[in-house]
């Protein structure tokens, strides 16, 4: 992501020291503020905050598992498909159980689909954000088959307004007005698929904390087999919104019990791993 805040007093123990910065190539992930306008937009650091605020999130779900930050794009959210291949590929062989990528292009990527397999091959769970630009236009690597493309709903479990869908959608989940970490040392409200998609992380870091050995197919069954349909309160999205809303309660429960959703569910069911 953006990097992160070593020292917020939220995240500091959880933090791994193997982060690594594929921005300015040195080994210290933090949150930079360039003073910049990078996309000509007008708007200065426009994205500053938003690694932090993500980890937050996934810390929030899973407050036990260790964050590994890597950044891999500046403060106005700039990147490539190098560095955020890079970072897939430093995270997998550093033994991360989840990859949350809440950044994304239109634009297909070989390279991307190649790491994000291989992520899969070793049973790392690979999430991505949808996109907020509330159309059914792909977004990469979310909409990758071995990957989870994860879209935002309200708190009444409406569609957000600027929540892409679409067929490729694995699940959703709360991305309005989510309040998380920021820097420095603060707090902040934040919207976007970006806030959806550490839910998802978070979720499977939760499931893999209570049991290790879950396999790639048996955690997309967990995630995707235990959601809240969406269909109803979105009668124009019927069928645009994945399998639904997660459920971290209903996921864990059906882990614990031993009580396996049908196998169609399973939101990794594309994925030839």
């Amino acid at each position: 992501d953006t990097g992160v805040q070593p020292d917020h007093p939220m995240l500091a123990n959880s933090l791994d020291v193997l982060g690594y910065d594929f921005v300015d190539n040195d080994l210290a992930p933090d949150e930079e503020a360039n003073g910049l306008d990078d996309d000509g937009d007008g708007r200065v650091d426009e994205l500053y905050g938003h690694g932090t605020h993500v980890a937050g999130i996934v810390h929030l779900v899973a407050p036990d598992a260790r964050l590994l930050p890597l950044r891999v794009l500046n403060s106005d959210g700039r990147g490539n498909n190098f560095r955020t291949a890079s970072a897939i590929v430093y995270a997998t062989h550093r033994g991360a159980d989840a990859i949350n990528l809440s950044l994304g292009t239109p634009h297909p990527s070989a390279l991307l689909r190649e790491v994000v397999g291989e992520a899969a091959q070793l049973s790392v769970v690979v999430v991505g954000a949808a996109g907020n630009l509330n159309t059914d236009a792909k977004q990469y690597p979310a909409a990758e088959a071995c990957a989870i493309a994860v879209t935002s709903v309200n708190a009444r479990d409406k569609k957000s307004s600027f929540a892409n869908y679409g067929d490729w959608i694995g699940v959703a989940a709360p991305g309005e007005n989510i309040y998380s970490t920021f820097p420095i040392d603060g707090y902040a409200w934040w919207s976007g698929t970006s806030m959806a998609t550490p839910f998802v992380a978070g979720q499977a870091a939760l499931l893999r904390g209570a049991n290790p050995q879950l396999t790639l197919d048996e955690l997309g069954l967990l995630i995707g087999g235990t959601t809240a349909s969406l269909d109803r309160k979105n009668l124009a999205f019927r069928g645009q919104l994945g399998e639904g809303r997660i459920d971290l309660f209903a996921s864990l429960e059906s882990l614990v019990a031993d009580t396996w959703p049908t196998p169609e569910r399973n939101v990794f069911a594309g994925c030839n791993h």
